[in-house]
């Protein structure tokens, strides 16, 4: 009988043993864009502002600090586009997003006239 109990405890251990490694595996297959969104002027935060990676349905808006971020991003280089009513449109190009990294990606918005 001991030898029963040995036999299942070594197939429990390399049961753990796998889950972990494919838990491992499968964990890092995106990246994370986030940064601030600040007038260029008075570098005051903007909360509220809007920003997407051009080409996917991927985006998000800043909070009461500027800050925003945008999760589960494949990586891959991207344009980040930053907008705001009253505000300039400011893209930024080229943008890596590697597996399991935060890209830093901060805008200093203009502010424009709107025209009614």
């Amino acid at each position: 009988m001991k030898k029963g109990i040995f036999s299942f405890a070594v197939f429990v251990v390399i049961v753990i043993l796998f889950t972990g490694l494919v838990g491992t595996l499968l964990s890092a297959t995106t990246g994370k864009i986030a940064g601030k969104i600040v007038d260029k002027d008075s570098g005051e935060a903007l909360p509220g502002a809007n920003v997407v990676i051009e080409g996917t349905m991927l985006g998000g808006a800043t909070d009461l600090e500027g800050d925003y971020f945008i999760i589960n991003v494949p990586p891959g280089n991207y344009n980040v586009v930053a907008t705001m009513i009253g505000y300039e449109t400011i893209r930024q190009t080229s943008v890596l997003v590697e597996l399991d990294r935060t890209s830093r990606t901060n805008f200093q918005l203009n502010e424009t006239i709107i025209e009614g």
